[in-house]
């Protein structure tokens, strides 16, 4: 009797419905062919609800490398090429690389062979299958785009604060409006996510599955459009040819669909706005911060070398396994300059613990170290009780909608919480003026580690404001003052 033929089977589907291309019935196809063939499966490699023009599938990927472990088998048994890929390039290359590595795919429905002639039909199914997959998306996306341009939900949950009418369009959700207006409110006076995911967990607040919210619950949401009344879809870039999307990247504006007053509003286009400079400039701050040092005399165009005059520069240095900040003059490196480079840790030192002195005799101390928010407890008050005023004002706006128990109830805590916060902020300014003189000393010594350790502008602009030229000579360095 003939020796079996060891393979292994893939098989793929993009749907959870049963029809004549399910698991099951790619299965039984398969096993039939095996059985008339004298084929042993060894093992199936399953994807299950994910399309075929993405690479990066599960058991696929696991296939890949198990062929490329010179496995005991020789044959991988395929429906059809479209289960593969519905990807030209990738169908060429997947198949033409497993052909190199000595395993033979074999398609049950589209026995080609390996002729010239058989390759060119299985190349032209290739085509084929990547023509169908591209124009039914695009099916798809046109009808979903008559959908939008109608105002109408196109498909999935529906942003947090809204449900669907039976008509297709999105409606206000009240019980969750209130906690997007919550969210906006916390964020835009100061609050952290951390704070923000505290504050909703101790009203009670969860996510519509029931569950408490997490940090990446927020960037979606306070970059969702829609919350200011404009009805928005084919926003983000489509998926790469990996199937993954840039939540960051948008498409042209004459690309998307973008109705004013196509959705109900919950936040104004105003606060949006606020809110979203607020996110742009975080975010900035934040790819700085990972991609630059900080130096605290870099940049500032006042820290200048006595021999060849060129400001000079701050940079890391490496000794001994031990890394430490420098500050050098560029010329230095082409040979046109002998300065050698200064620790950067005590000239900042030397240039921090001089401003403090400067501050310490100005008549205007307290206002300045309201100033470097060493002394911000009102402000905070202040940016709490206006986030519940806001609260509050939304609360009516949703009441005058229609009577609810628990919008009442709420509103109630949210007016105690505020005249708490009320008397806090009265304490706290009767005491203010004398804040500096009861802690003035460690005041003066966070704001000198400040000025080392900040990027904030504020306090580059200080230095910059205060300080005329930073001379270093070789053995001396010179501090000219703004008069």
């Amino acid at each position: 009797m003939k020796e079996k033929r060891l393979a292994v089977s893939y098989m793929r589907y993009s749907s959870n419905k049963k029809s004549d291309n399910s698991i099951e019935f790619q299965r039984g196809i398969i096993k039939t062919y095996c059985l008339e063939n004298n084929i042993e499966i060894l093992e199936e490699y399953i994807d299950e609800q994910v399309t075929g023009q993405i690479e990066t599938r599960d058991s696929f990927m696991r296939l890949v490398r198990d062929v490329h472990n010179q496995p005991k088998w020789n044959t991988i048994i395929i429906y059809d090429y479209s289960r593969l890929s519905r990807n030209l390039e990738h169908s060429i290359n997947y198949s033409n690389d497993f052909e190199d590595l000595g395993v033979k795919i074999i398609s049950v429905t589209q026995p080609y062979g390996d002729t010239n002639e058989g390759r060119f039909m299985r190349n032209m199914t290739f085509a084929q299958n990547e023509y169908y997959a591209k124009d039914c998306a695009k099916r798809i996306s046109d009808s979903l785009t008559i959908r939008a341009k109608k105002g109408q939900h196109c498909g999935g949950k529906p942003p947090l604060g809204y449900d669907v009418s039976p008509e297709g369009r999105l409606v206000i959700n009240e019980k969750e409006a209130v906690i997007v207006q919550e969210i906006f409110n916390m964020y835009e006076h100061g609050y952290s996510y951390s704070q923000i995911i505290e504050e909703l967990t101790k009203k009670g607040y969860t996510n519509r599955n029931g569950k408490p919210f997490v940090k990446n619950s927020f960037t979606s949401i306070l970059n969702q459009e829609k919350y200011t009344g404009t009805y928005v879809w084919n926003k983000v870039v489509s998926k790469d040819h990996h199937g993954r999307h840039n939540s960051h990247r948008y498409k042209d504006i004459d690309k998307q669909v973008r109705i004013e007053g196509g959705c109900p509003a919950i936040i104004s286009p105003e606060q949006f706005k606020r809110v979203s400079d607020i996110m742009h400039k975080k975010y900035e701050h934040n790819a700085y911060q990972r991609t630059r040092h900080h130096y605290m005399l870099s940049n500032l165009k006042i820290l200048k070398c006595a021999e060849c005059g060129a400001y000079m520069i701050g940079a890391r240095n490496n000794s001994r396994g031990k890394e430490y900040d420098v500050y050098f003059c560029p010329n230095r490196k082409a040979k046109k300059c002998s300065m050698p480079q200064i620790k950067a840790e005590n000239l900042n030192k030397l240039v921090a613990g001089l401003m403090i002195s400067a501050i310490n005799k100005r008549d205007d101390l307290n206002e300045i170290l309201k100033e470097a928010r060493y002394n911000d407890e009102e402000r905070r008050l202040q940016d709490r009780i206006r986030g519940k005023e806001i609260s509050i004002a939304n609360i009516v706006k949703a009441l005058e909608v229609g009577f609810s128990i628990e919008l009442m109830q709420r509103l109630e805590t949210l007016k105690k919480e505020k005249a708490s916060l009320e008397e806090r902020y009265i304490s706290c300014k009767n005491k203010s003026k004398d804040i500096a003189l009861n802690n003035k000393a460690k005041l003066l010594k966070k704001l000198g580690k400040y000025f080392i350790t900040s990027s904030d502008p504020d306090i580059k602009l200080f230095l910059k404001n205060n300080i005329e030229c930073i001379t270093i000579d070789h053995n001396d360095i010179t501090i000219e003052y703004i008069a």
